[in-house]
């Protein structure tokens, strides 16, 4: 079975990989620096890390080093570990290989839907240096498909990566998700205040950072999805002045990043109004 774990040299790590190649001769173990080819990965010690694999696909194992994270309910992914255990109990190192090697093999590859490309691009007048934020990547590759022929393009993959291309870029104006996972940028919404596979009206953060720095922002939901309150509050809330610049939001145009960013800086070209 091969295995990947960022910190390969983390003793927890190699003391995992010895127990369970020890007691398990028929599947030996064996670490891989390609975290693409490796059918486990190993999260050691870095409580965060289990926002960042709530949604992804493969098997993790998460050591607890003491944190009593066994309390919180983990995404069927992940495999807990307790190191606060008897780490050397043959019957417990068994179990939890079985649970490893069953999950492993129950792996469905899951078979996506292609992307729905626009072809009526709505272009601006004038080419842009343009910040796009978004927890999903199928999300920002339509943004890349509908903005980058025409304007400077940065992608940022969630707040908190948007936060760092905002502080390390130059841009004219910023468009953003609403709803996206925790993250360590903000105490206050940190992993022990927030909930597992729960998203977070980064959005509104989002207003506050860009506007700060002097830059336009446009927020764009998916839909118009009423199970959230945030998107139903959208349908009144449509515009505003934020620390003296233009802030737009959309909850009804679908992730059409063109329409929103053409609305934004060149208002007074728009003739359809969504």
């Amino acid at each position: 079975m091969k295995t990947y774990c960022s910190t390969p040299r983390n003793p927890v790590y190699i003391a995992l990989i010895q127990v369970f190649s020890l007691f398990g001769e028929k599947d030996p173990w064996e670490a891989v620096e390609d975290k693409a080819s490796a059918e486990v990965t190993f999260v050691i010690s870095d409580f965060q890390d289990l926002f960042d694999i709530y949604t992804k696909d493969g098997v993790y194992v998460y050591a607890d080093t003491g944190r009593n994270v066994s309390k919180i309910s983990l995404p069927d992914n992940v495999v807990l570990v307790d190191l606060l255990g008897d780490f050397g109990d043959k019957i417990w190192a068994m179990k939890c290989l079985e649970r490893l090697v069953e999950k492993t093999r129950a792996k469905k590859p899951e078979i996506k839907k292609p992307i729905e490309m626009p072809t009526d691009i709505v272009s601006t007048l004038k080419d842009y240096r343009v910040l796009v934020i978004d927890d999903n990547e199928d999300n920002l590759a339509l943004a890349r498909h509908l903005l980058q022929p025409q304007h400077q393009l940065v992608t940022a993959c969630g707040f908190e990566q948007g936060m760092k291309a905002l502080e390390n870029g130059e841009f004219d104006a910023v468009l953003s998700d609403m709803e996206m996972p925790a993250n360590k940028r903000y105490p206050s919404l940190s992993f022990s205040s927030t909930r597992l596979g729960e998203d977070y009206g980064y959005g509104f953060f989002s207003v506050f950072e860009v506007t700060s720095r002097g830059l336009p922002i446009a927020v764009v939901t998916a839909g118009n999805h009423h199970s959230s309150w945030i998107s139903a509050g959208l349908d009144t809330l449509k515009k505003a002045v934020v620390n003296g610049q233009k802030v737009l939001f959309y909850n009804s145009i679908g992730k059409r990043w063109d329409i929103a960013l053409k609305a934004l800086m060149e208002p007074e070209t728009v003739t359809v109004v969504v």
